[in-house]
Order: C-alpha cells, then sequence, then structure tokens
C-alpha cells in the first residue's frame, strides 16, 4: 500500500527545493538484509519518477557508503551500466529505479523452462548471447576497467544474483558495498557457486550451466580456469558453514 515517505532529516531542504519536490511516497519495500531499501515515488516539478531509496545501517554504514559512492561514480562515467544517482548523503542513496526483473528471476524462469532431459550442451549453450554472458562480461569488465583506473584488481565480492538486474538488453549492477581487492577469479567463482545453490540446489541443469560458464571464461577472457574451480569449492564450503 501507497504512503507518503517522510524523509525530514534525511534530505536537505535546499535540495527538495530546487527539485520542486511537493511529494515522496513509498511504493514498495525491496529485499535487503543490511539495509532499509525502498522503491519510491517522487512527485516534482519536473514530473513524476520511480527512484530506490536506500538507509544504510550498522555501524560501518559510513564507510560502506563511500565505497559505495566511489564506484558508482567510477563506473557511471566508464561504460558499466548502473543506476544514476540522484541524491546522497552520510545516511542515504537515492537512485534511479532500474526495473524489478533480476538476473535469479531469469535463471528460475530458464530452469523452469525445460524438461529434465533438455539439460543445455555445454558447447551450444553460451553461443548466443544471454543475460548469463552478459553477467559474466559485466564481472569480467568490472575488474578490468577498475584495474586501468585505480591501478588495482577489484572484485565485486557479493555474488547475490538479485543485484545484477536485466531492464533491457545490458545488464545492470546495484550494490557495491562490499567491493574489495582480489582477484576476478574469485568473484567468477562465487558467481557459479550461487547459481548452483539457489533452490532447487544442484540440479543437472545448474551442474551442466556450471559447465557451461567455465567454458566461456576459458575461451573468452583471460582467467586461471582451475582458480575458478577452487574458488566454487571454497565458497560452497563457506557457503555450508554459515548455514550451520
Amino acid at each position: 500500500m501507497e504512503h507518503e515517505l517522510s524523509l525530514s532529516g534525511f534530505i536537505d531542504s535546499s535540495f527538495l527545493k530546487e527539485e520542486k519536490i511537493t511529494g515522496i511516497y513509498s511504493k514498495e519495500k525491496l529485499f535487503s538484509r543490511k539495509n532499509d531499501v525502498y522503491k519510491i515515488e517522487v512527485e516534482s516539478g519536473y514530473g513524476i519518477k520511480q527512484y530506490v531509496f536506500k538507509q544504510y545501517r550498522g555501524e560501518s554504514r559510513h564507510l560502506r557508503i563511500k565505497n559505495e559512492l566511489l564506484f558508482y561514480n567510477l563506473l557511471g562515467s566508464n561504460g558499466l551500466k548502473v543506476p544514476n544517482i540522484y541524491y546522497s548523503n552520510e545516511e542515504i542513496v537515492v537512485m534511479e529505479f532500474m526495473g524489478d526483473r533480476t538476473l535469479l528471476d531469469y535463471i528460475i524462469k530458464e530452469e523452469k523452462s525445460v524438461r529434465n532431459e533438455d539439460i543445455p550442451d555445454n558447447d551450444d549453450y553460451f553461443k548466443k548471447p544471454s543475460y548469463l554472458t552478459g553477467t559474466l562480461n559485466y564481472i569480467y569488465d568490472f575488474n578490468k576497467k577498475l584495474e586501468i583506473l585505480t591501478g588495482k584488481s577489484y572484485i565485486l565480492n557479493d555474488m547475490n544474483h538479485r543485484n545484477f538486474l536485466l531492464p533491457d538488453e545490458k545488464v545492470c549492477r546495484v550494490d557495491f558495498e562490499d567491493c574489495q581487492e582480489g582477484a576476478v577469479e574469485e568473484d567468477m567463482g562465487k558467481f557459479i557457486a550461487f547459481l548452483l545453490t539457489y533452490d532447487p540446489p544442484f540440479t543437472s541443469w545448474k551442474k551442466s550451466l556450471t559447465e557451461s560458464m567455465k567454458s566461456y571464461c576459458s575461451d573468452n577472457m583471460d582467467v586461471d580456469i582451475s582458480v575458478i574451480g577452487r574458488e566454487i569449492e571454497d565458497e560452497l564450503a563457506r557457503m555450508a558453514e554459515r548455514r550451520k
């Protein structure tokens, strides 16, 4: 149910005046384990637009928001698709709404669309562009672009498939709070481990798709496939430990 969102103390009054904002309404609470995140609708002198309102929680929130804004600014001006930032301060970020469809939605629909015997062939499945190839390319390009821009090897680290949005033909990423230095193989391994464990976990379709992804990475990227394999096993072990 829609209700007006009180932003007193969050958004500077001069910004509200400058943007001619007359109302901000909460449309939906979005999934987040760490923060308070809402889809909102903003009424202003420029019309009605939808955004995502993100209020950071926890002792490390100031460091996380600083980290996240750094990556949004770097990526937005260097070719990787991210939401535009509408407003930010030390407590919140208001960003462009990029739609509801996530990579996890896509994977669930893809698996449901095939019968158990219709397992994708490892040589053929990735010959045509898909959102999965697009996401693998995004993960790789993120690492390489940041290496050029900063001289350091950065990884996304958080591989929750809900953080990859599919607003159009290109993959868009949200949530850069947990980015840190690391090898791109770490991200690839975590990404595949997450895919394997989404419900229903470890199906024949997911296992075959894993081999397809590893082959695609080996053929199209400068990565060490053996390290990706180890990272898959390490992340699966960490998941098992967390779920005890």
